[in-house]
């Protein structure tokens, strides 16, 4: 082709190669004794006799016979005419470098040894969370819900993490599943003979004692009652009763799977338990019981300990009449024959949900029981006068503890 017909085409830098089907449209016209080593098909390419589209991320390539080549996008036809010996690499673009198969969250020593190149290292599509980590994951909105920021900044650190070392104290009861209202934070506990993690963002911490550990999801973090005795000098009294509630509670739809950790073996770690928070835990395993499924639950039960009324009360009982199963309730005194129950926001928004409540509720009051329904902001901003209204139902006298203020946070 003439230099007039040639067409604008990019640098050797970011050259198209023909032989992919792939033309890439340019800034700069090559000079005519380039055209040909530029545009020649290579040796192993067959003549076709009829011509077929190829892929291209800028248009229809269409691929020819007799050695021509048509784009798309703009309608240009090349003749591939024979190149000169010798010339076969002075303008064909070098082939471009895979990268590598990598996690998505690999250290930089992990990719050169895989081959990448730190050019490709140092892509904006990678963060940077610590020093000498990439990540492809996309960082959480700052809305994000705690568990959603934790399982990512632990994700983040694990290329960080020496053998041994593991996730612990509240940052494991996170990723335990724990409703737990706490300040986020990043919790790594290193075996005996090793320093406390330094990475920037991470709160360190040296054990004195081996600690066993176990890998949840990828990530090493330490046993549920590790996490429970290391978390007691952070939380407070009634953050360590929901954490505890969690923990013991049956998991799974049908709650056929076991527990993270018994009631019971709590209690024996707790005996032997003498760092910092010790007294605390134990309190806060005198008020845990099995059978809360939800932070709300357990929070609805401790206004009623604060009240002297949950002696009343047992959780998650199921009720039957003439008629067959009613359902199960959250908190029942069938002495009393009263019923309280938490109604979430899923109570309301669910339709089908709203309607088996109704359903279920009538019923119970049909079979003689009273009725008590609580919201979020009863049991967390108005609960003296929701424990009078319990407590008026039972026919009991309030009861206040001495740690009233200590299950009464009104931040929730």
């Amino acid at each position: 082709i003439s230099c007039a017909e040639t067409p604008r085409m990019s640098s050797p830098y970011a050259a198209a190669r023909i032989s992919q089907g792939i033309f890439i449209p340019t800034t700069h016209v090559l000079p005519e004794e380039c055209c040909a080593s530029y545009l020649r098909p290579p040796e192993f390419m067959p003549q076709i006799e009829t011509s077929r589209s190829v892929a291209s991320p800028f248009g229809d390539a269409t691929r020819c016979p007799q050695g021509l080549y048509e784009h798309g996008s703009p309608q240009i036809r090349f003749e591939c005419p024979p190149i000169n010996p010798g010339t076969e690499n002075q303008y064909m673009p070098h082939p471009r470098r895979q990268f590598p198969e990598l996690p998505p969250v690999f250290s930089v020593q992990e990719a050169l040894s895989a081959g990448s190149t730190l050019s490709s290292i140092r892509h904006p599509a990678l963060a940077a969370p610590h020093y000498g980590v990439r990540s492809l994951l996309v960082a959480p909105s700052s809305d994000a819900s705690l568990h959603a920021r934790t399982a990512r900044a632990a994700a983040h650190v694990l290329p960080r993490l020496r053998p041994g070392e593991a996730i612990s104290h509240t940052t494991a009861l996170v990723l335990y599943g724990c409703p737990i209202r706490t300040k986020f934070a990043l919790h790594v506990v290193a075996p005996p003979g090793l320093e406390r993690n330094r990475t920037q963002g991470v709160t360190g911490h040296s054990l004195s004692n081996p600690a066993p550990f176990e890998t949840l999801r990828g990530v090493p973090i330490v046993m549920p009652s590790a996490a429970v005795m290391r978390s007691a000098g952070i939380l407070p009294l009634r953050e360590l009763v929901v954490a505890i509630d969690s923990l013991v509670r049956p998991r799974g739809r049908d709650r056929q799977l076991p527990p993270h950790v018994t009631l019971g073996r709590l209690h024996e770690h707790a005996m032997a338990f003498r760092g910092r928070g010790a007294t605390r835990l134990r309190l806060a395993l005198s008020l845990s019981k099995v059978g809360a499924e939800s932070r709300m639950e357990t929070l609805t039960r401790l206004m009623l300990e604060a009240f002297g009324l949950a002696e009343y009360f047992t959780l998650q009982v199921e009720l039957h009449d003439a008629a067959g199963w009613i359902g199960r309730f959250d908190l029942v005194s069938e002495e009393r024959r009263t019923i309280v129950e938490f109604d979430g926001d899923q109570h309301r928004t669910d339709k089908a949900q709203y309607a088996k409540d109704i359903r279920r509720l009538d019923r119970a009051r049909a079979a003689g029981f009273h009725v008590i329904r609580l919201l979020s902001d009863d049991v967390l901003y108005r609960q003296y006068e929701c424990a009078a209204w319990v407590a008026s139902a039972l026919s009991a006298p309030l009861a206040p503890l001495p740690l009233q203020p200590a299950l009464l946070d009104p931040r929730g």
